[in-house]
């Protein structure tokens, strides 16, 4: 009898292992089978004023549900979208999405377009057509005023120093200019770049209207180190543009890293163009580093300024100044 009662014991001890084992693989399978992923955007850039769907940036969703929030893009900042994830078990997880906002509204170029390829458009002309000789520079260039706009060695200036007049408008990026930056983008795309001209000409107004708008918000002496005063821009004279690239940060410092970004100023001087403020030149050029802005100067001159990587300014150059007088 007490053998039958331990056999049996036995009998059951082994029934509930079985039960058990199989608890856990069932537990375990569900498990594997909910198991969550969830993949978000790092951060992006968009314009002022831009209507975004959060939904967009999720990169890679499943066995979840995904609420989130939304946010005011009509003012300029760094702002973050909450993305709350929960689980099939009812656990919560949260996420955020970097939001960049920055004011490309005023440009005068708002969309990614190809820049256009016409002849050149001369550039209008003052009542009277003087030349005079101003002198020479540092570096014993002749400065010349042709219609009241400053050329160094046949170079023309805008900067601090230099300022074109407000009638001063050729319609455009320059045919040479618009030429060069189809083959230097073309060239970006081969290698699996896909940049643009997202800011080039802008008129005397429009920077009046820009810097205005800069200054009001941080202040005079912030904006001179990053926009220029009207009449003292070199998107005014069509030689110059800022680049963008998909999916990365426009027009701002975040550009800085990028490899679009270190591929322009590696190759951009094949194609005769110059990081027009190279990083720890703000001295020289009187702005801070601008990764994205570049300015149209030819290739011979371009190939000496760019200098192995090491980017010689246009004022050390010509051996001319960058500062306002007030």
């Amino acid at each position: 009898m007490k053998k039958r009662r331990m056999k049996n014991s036995f009998k059951l001890l082994f029934i509930l292992l079985i039960v058990i084992s199989l608890l856990v693989i069932g537990i375990t399978f569900y498990l594997r089978n909910i198991k969550y992923t969830f993949k978000l955007e790092d951060k992006i850039t968009i314009n002022i004023n831009d209507n975004i769907n959060p939904k967009d940036y999720i990169k890679e969703m499943k066995n979840v549900n995904v609420y989130y929030d939304k946010i005011d893009t009509s003012k300029i900042g760094t702002y973050k979208i909450k993305y709350t994830v929960r689980t099939k078990l009812n656990i919560k997880h949260n996420y955020y999405l970097e939001v960049t906002v920055i004011d490309n509204r005023v440009y005068e170029e708002k969309e990614k377009v190809e820049v256009k390829k016409e002849e050149p458009v001369k550039e209008k002309e003052v009542v009277n057509n003087t030349t005079s000789n101003t002198g020479t520079s540092s570096k014993g260039y002749k400065i010349e005023v042709k219609n009241s706009v400053t050329y160094v060695n046949g170079i023309l200036i805008a900067n601090k120093t230099y300022s074109l007049p407000s009638t001063y408008n050729p319609g455009g990026l320059t045919s040479e200019t618009s030429k060069a930056a189809n083959e230097m983008f073309a060239a970006a795309a081969s290698v699996g770049f896909n940049m643009w001209a997202q800011s080039a000409f802008r008129s005397y107004e429009t920077q009046q209207k820009l810097y205005n708008r800069y200054a009001a918000r941080d202040g005079k002496a912030k904006a001179d180190t990053y926009s220029a005063r009207p009449g003292h821009s070199e998107h005014q004279t069509g030689l110059a543009f800022d680049v963008c690239a998909k999916n990365k940060p426009c027009i701002n410092s975040d550009f800085n890293n990028t490899a679009e970004a270190k591929w322009l100023s590696m190759n951009a001087h094949l194609y005769g163009f110059i990081l027009r403020y190279p990083q720890g030149k703000t001295n020289e050029t009187g702005y801070l580093y601008e990764s994205w802005h570049f300015r149209y100067v030819g290739k011979e001159l371009a190939s000496i300024l760019y200098n192995d990587g090491d980017w010689i300014t246009l004022e050390n150059y010509l051996g001319i100044t960058s500062e306002y007088k007030d």
